[in-house]
């Protein structure tokens, strides 16, 4: 049994055997030699077939070229067997000039390839085959076998500059290249020795400085004649070392102080402040380690009080922490500190602090008072507080505080502001309840009542709120601006008329209609309207030109931005002198408010943004009967308590909200940091010892003049003669 296994393990094997030897697995193909695919190529029928075929054997190696009948094919030929045998000899056999030398440049990449370059016949290719050959074997010898000069002055400047071979470049004959191979090659001296064989002592002194820096080695310094140059070779050497004692080699005065300061601080030690001669530069260096380490107490190791309080006022900001400010000496200072905190912190607290300063106290509370009108009651100045407390009650919608307003048009806008932000009419009331407890008459608050009620009528879309208006007369206009807020004027429609043989039997619906279209510049409202009055009217706010005068005055106001753009949504405000409100509008999309019709009589004309964008602008107007006035007003862009601006509105200045004419001084009483300040040429000056707060501004010394005036430390911009 076990035999027959043995002997049938045997006959399987014999059998994978035999399927081998039988052909299973493939054979290669004899390879052909190349007199046999020369004799393939012949045998082609076309003679360009064959000359392709010939070609593109000698690419592989294969001397196919002297079968070859056409002399640019057989050219081809030498130089691809050239190239697949790296044998520059079969260049040789090329009849064409211009491919024997393209031949010859595949070689030049050889350390050997001058000698290819000098079989060139042509003379710009051998140059610039000799020049390759040159820079890539970094050989100065091969430049001047180059025949053209400019092109052998260039080759040996560039290997020069790679070889760091200085006196290569006295060869330059021509002196700016000459020059500027020196410039370059002395970026890689390495010592002085070197340099020597500079003719020029410039040259030989920027070529040490070269060695010194690049080696960090102070020693070669010293061989610098030119004493700016060996001070620079001193400080590159501190900056790249952090050494301050290669800064106390250096000669000038300012640039060893520089040096010491700018080591100091990269080391991180304070301690070499002290080592700086010049007290100005001293006192920037501890003020910088100061701040950097937001620590006061090295503040204190300035000399000078001014930069000393200047040092804790800039940390104790850093900080957010206003009991730094005690620490400052001069009043003035630490009042500052106390208001930016304020302001940083939002918190009014702080302005208690301020003292003996009523302008920047009242500024502080101001600024503090973003929700809260209870601060605002602080305020001495009446005009201030007013603002304050307006714009506090308009964050906060409510309307407590407006009671202490003083100014009539300002407490209006206190409750009509809460009304509108709140869309509800009962704020609106409030305005007639202020006059009940004034000793004006109801009427005079009736029209602020009114446009506060035709506003939220507009905002709910709702007529029916129309019905609480204190002046009856007004109701078109209240049904004007529910029409606008619907975008269908159907509303104005429902209004009475009266007998159409009286005069002005279509005012109402006529004054819904030119309402409607003033809100929504839809100038198709205007055909709707009957009167010539109110159709004048609503055609003068689309075109100015077409306005004509009536029984009384019209005024029509055009509002523009300083750079001449119509200013949609800016508030005009009519007031008939001394100070009685007559009407109100905002301007329409083309920067047009028309007040129609306007008694005879004088009037102040207020013009407000209430984004705060621009700045507000008040005009007088003297209106005579019959006779129209068209104004167009500029608005100036606003300058707020945190804008600098030393090219504002074109020549004048903007300096933490005070608008400053240019070459008309701001004292330091009127100025919120106490610094006399003049706006000039479109920069701002600081007289004496009290910086800007701006950072461009310009810190003028004692007796210094800019333009017509004369910096006094003491006395602040005096005008000359």
């Amino acid at each position: 049994m076990q035999l027959n296994k043995k002997l049938t393990l045997a006959i399987f094997a014999l059998l994978i055997v035999g399927i081998a030897i039988s052909g299973c697995t493939k054979k290669k193909p004899p390879v052909k030699t190349p007199a046999e695919l020369i004799l393939e190529c012949k045998s082609l029928p076309a003679q360009l077939t064959k000359e392709n075929c010939l070609l593109s054997l000698a690419s592989t190696g294969i001397e196919s070229c002297s079968e070859i009948a056409t002399a640019g094919k057989k050219d081809s030929c030498f130089q691809a067997l050239a190239t697949a045998k790296n044998d520059q000899n079969y260049c040789g056999k090329i009849s064409s000039q211009t491919v024997k030398d393209s031949c010859n440049i595949i070689f030049t990449a050889n350390p050997q390839s001058k000698e290819a370059c000098l079989k060139m016949e042509n003379a710009e290719n051998r140059d610039n085959c000799l020049n390759q050959a040159a820079t890539a074997a970094k050989d100065i010898e091969t430049c001047k076998l180059v025949s053209s000069i400019d092109i052998k002055e260039n080759c040996i400047s560039i290997v020069a500059q790679q070889t760091g071979n200085l006196q290569a470049c006295e060869e330059i004959t021509n002196e700016t290249a000459r020059q500027s191979c020196i410039a370059e090659t002395t970026k890689q001296a390495k010592s002085p020795e070197t340099c020597n064989v500079l003719k020029g002592t410039a040259e030989k002194d920027d070529c040490i400085l070269n060695a010194a820096s690049s080696s960090q080695n102070e020693e070669y310094c010293r061989s610098i004649t030119n004493s700016e140059k060996k001070d620079s070779c001193h400080y590159q050497i501190a900056r790249a070392l952090k050494k301050i004692d290669s800064c106390q080699q250096i000669e000038n005065a300012q640039s060893k102080n520089d040096c010491i300061n700018e080591i100091a601080l990269a080391q991180e030690t304070s301690e070499n402040c002290g080592k700086i001669a010049s007290s100005v530069k001293r006192d920037e260096c501890f003020n910088s380690f100061a701040v950097k380490e937001k620590n006061t107490d090295l503040c204190y190791s300035i000399s000078s009080q001014q930069p000393r309080d200047a040092c804790i006022n800039q940390i104790a900001n850093l900080l957010e922490n206003e009991s730094e400010c005690p620490k400052i000496s001069q009043p003035a200072e630490k009042n500052n500190c106390y208001y930016n905190l304020a302001v940083i912190k939002t918190t009014a607290s702080i302005c208690d602090s301020i003292s003996s300063d009523q302008n920047l106290s009242d500024k502080c509370y101001n600024d503090t008072a973003i929700n809260d009108a209870n601060t605002c009651t602080k305020i001495i100045t009446q005009e201030l507080k007013d603002d304050c407390i307006l714009n506090a009650s308009k964050n906060t919608k409510t309307t407590d505080y407006c009671k202490f307003i003083n100014d009539k048009i300002k407490k209006i806008n206190c409750h009509s502001q809460t009304a509108i932000a709140q869309i509800d009419e009962k704020y609106c009331s409030e305005i007639l309840l202020e006059a009940k407890n004034s000793t004006e008459k109801l009427e005079t608050y009736g029209p602020g009542n009114d446009s506060c009620v035709s506003e939220i009528a507009g905002l709910k879309t709702d007529e029916k709120i129309c019905d609480i208006l204190y002046f009856a007369s007004n109701k078109p206009k209240c049904f004007g601006n529910v029409a606008a807020a619907r975008s269908n004027d159907s509303l104005c429609a429902t209004l009475p008329v009266g007998a159409v043989y009286q005069l002005g039997a279509f005012d109402k619906p006529d004054d819904c209609y030119y309402t409607f279209a003033k809100k929504t510049s839809k100038q198709e409202a205007c055909s709707k309207i009957n009167g010539s009055s109110f159709k004048n009217k609503c055609d003068c706010l689309f075109n100015s030109a077409s306005c004509s005068a009536t029984g009384n005055s019209t005024v029509t106001i055009t509002i523009k931005s300083f750079d001449g753009n119509l200013l949609p949504n800016i508030s005009a405000v009519l007031f008939k002198n001394p100070a009685d409100y007559y009407s109100s509008f905002f301007t329409s999309e083309t920067g047009i408010a028309v007040f129609d019709p306007v008694i005879e009589g004088n009037y102040t004309l207020l013009i407000s943004d209430n984004s705060g964008q621009f700045a507000p602008q008040e005009m007088q107007l003297k209106l005579m009967l019959g006779i129209p006035i068209s104004q167009e007003i500029t608005l100036n862009e606003a300058c707020n308590p945190s804008q600098i601006k030393n090219n504002y509105q074109g020549t004048d200045c903007c300096y933490l909200g005070n608008m400053v004419t240019n070459n008309y001084p701001l004292s330091a009483d009127n100025s919120p940091d106490k610094a006399k300040i003049l706006c000039s040429a479109k920069s701002i000056y600081s007289c004496g010892s009290t910086a800007c707060t701006a950072p461009t501004c310009v810190l003028a010394a004692n007796a210094q003049i800019v333009e017509s005036y004369t910096c006094n430390s003491a006395t602040g911009w005096t005008l000359n003669g």
